[in-house]
């Protein structure tokens, strides 16, 4: 998960370059920087099982098969699939982790217009992923947004004491790689800030 966080961030800062060069679709850049998002939240509440970031359904049913097991019960059929929490569940998990926490870097960065952003940076994935009817245009000053919000998320949980760099073998290589990324993306994103509205 760790590379995951990184590698979405590297794409999400290659394309936002592209884009500024007028040499590719928005689609691809707000799909990494969301991937980027959601990987981080998955890696700042997984501390050991992974339960956290599951859909809260699939948490229950796999902790059921696991008492089942345990009990060494007829009934034990082996554990269920289980899937990752939906993006926006995550974001609402983080900030309330970040709270009990008092992860003040965090709470203080996922607060104002934050929700907002985020829910328009899913809801804009989404959109392009899925082909829904609804988007005819989009406005690369609305993709910028989305895109600063899904960096700021990143960069906030990253620097928490929480985040799991720990997993990693070379933890500080692996965060001083993301922070180049990082850099990078905020950077081509306020290029793209200058340049014209619509993409």
């Amino acid at each position: 998960m760790l590379d995951d966080v990184i590698d979405s961030t590297a794409q999400a800062a290659e394309q936002a370059k592209r884009l500024e060069k007028g040499v590719c679709s928005p689609k691809w850049l707000v799909v990494a920087a969301h991937s980027a998002a959601q990987a981080a939240m998955t890696c700042y509440l997984n501390q050991g099982d992974g339960m956290t970031s599951w859909r809260k359904k699939d948490a229950q049913a796999w902790q059921n098969a696991y008492e089942q097991q345990q009990a060494q019960s007829a009934s034990f059929q082996g554990y269920p699939v289980v899937r990752l929490n939906f993006f926006m569940e995550l974001y609402a998990d983080v900030k309330e982790t970040a709270q009990m926490k008092r992860d003040a870097r965090i709470t203080s960065s996922l607060s104002g217009d934050m929700d907002r952003w985020m829910i328009e940076l899913n809801q804009l994935r989404n959109s392009l992923v899925h082909f829904q009817a609804n988007r005819h245009v989009v406005f690369k000053q609305h993709v910028v947004a989305v895109t600063q919000a899904a960096s700021a998320t990143v960069n906030a949980l990253s620097a928490s004491p929480s985040f799991p760099w720990w997993w990693s073998d070379e933890a500080e290589h692996a965060s001083s790689l993301l922070q180049e990324h990082l850099k990078t993306l905020d950077s081509a994103l306020s290029t793209l800030t200058t340049t014209s509205t619509s993409a």
